[in-house]
């Protein structure tokens, strides 16, 4: 009977594969991403739905922490292309509640939180937080999305949701990498960091139009105190944290999709849910429909605050000494000029 079933699983995996191979491949403009259809095989295609390949080679949870220094840096775009993974959580800045807390500002409070988190071992205050507040928890799980009213989420097993992932993912803006040592050190977890990283100057021009702290010593000095952090936590911890340019994942998504894909799984075929993602959120045509839309036109989007930065901030940001820092080693130029920023046949990157 078991050799029945897996011959059977066998067969309807082929037939799945053929058919949307057929679909995609040989239907015109079905498939109009950054990519050609022959890096794709049929076994690719195998990973769709059910068939994906979801836990880790020592069958411990994966936890995925995806960190940026600042708001408005695409970290909400790249969690949800990274939790189309099946089988997973998305725990969306847990942090937000918690830095009310005083040991939570310093850190001193921040690991053993996240940790809890990771292992939905969180307190029920967390949980009824976390689910009171719609925005947040609307990314965490696809029977989520499926809830039409306020009774269904009270109703759902959040906590259960959790314990039976494979892959549990968070993302947090309100930490600094140096608190996150003591989960790196911990040989029990299988824990993954990805840092996500934008120029300052896009992140801070969109602060600013949220009224929110965009003072460049702030938003650049956290900045530069990750990047030098990061600098020393891969080193001493190889293989367990990745940095990420949103402007180069932007420009080469599925090269750049591989290789992310490649750190956390040792697997660089993506399954299709992220390709799909990919179709409809980096190559989108119509007009974002509000500041949390995460469809966009990747290949403009990423350097579009050059359009919109005032001559003053960009002056403010490109005279503050964290900012060039950091400028300098994402290997952008400084535009020095109202004229070059608006320039785009001058590149965002050094020559």
């Amino acid at each position: 009977m078991v050799l029945i079933k897996k011959i059977y699983a066998l067969i309807l995996s082929v037939v799945i594969g053929v058919t949307v191979y057929e679909i995609v491949f040989k239907t015109p403009g079905s498939l109009d991403l950054k990519f050609k259809a022959d890096e794709y095989s049929l076994l690719n295609l195998l990973s769709f739905g059910i068939f994906e390949k979801t836990s880790t080679a020592d069958n411990r949870p994966l936890y995925i922490l995806i960190m940026s220094s600042n708001p408005r840096s695409g970290s909400t775009m790249f969690s949800e292309i990274i939790s189309t993974r099946n089988n997973s959580v998305l725990f969306f800045e847990p942090l937000w509640d918690q830095m009310k807390k005083p040991c939570f500002q310093n850190g001193n409070c921040t690991s053993t939180f996240l940790h809890d988190v990771f292992n939905c071992s969180y307190d029920q205050d967390f949980e009824d937080w976390f689910r009171a507040k719609r925005l947040f928890i609307h990314y965490y799980h696809p029977n989520v999305h499926h809830c039409g009213n306020s009774q269904c989420l009270r109703d759902l097993d959040i906590r259960g949701l959790c314990q039976n992932t494979t892959t549990r993912i968070m993302k947090v803006i309100r930490s600094r990498l140096s608190w996150l040592k003591p989960l790196l050190s911990d040989l029990k977890l299988n824990l993954k960091v990805l840092y996500l990283t934008r120029d300052p100057r896009g992140s801070i021009t969109s602060i600013k139009s949220f009224r929110w702290d965009a003072s460049p010593k702030l938003r650049c000095g956290n900045m530069l105190d990750d990047m030098q952090e990061y600098e020393k936590l891969k080193t001493t911890y190889p293989g367990k944290i990745m940095s990420v340019s949103l402007e180069i994942l932007s420009l080469d998504t599925i090269n750049t999709m591989k290789q992310i894909h490649s750190f956390l799984y040792d697997n660089s075929t993506l399954p299709w849910a992220t390709l799909e993602y990919i179709k409809t959120h980096f190559n989108a045509t119509e007009n974002s429909r509000g500041t949390m839309d995460t469809k966009k036109n990747s290949e403009i989007e990423y350097q579009a605050w050059r359009l919109k930065i005032s001559s003053t901030l960009l002056r403010t940001i490109e005279d503050e000494p964290a900012c060039v820092s950091v400028i300098g080693k994402m290997g952008h130029v400084l535009f020095r000029s109202f004229t070059n920023v608006r320039n785009y046949t001058i590149s965002l990157w050094k020559t």
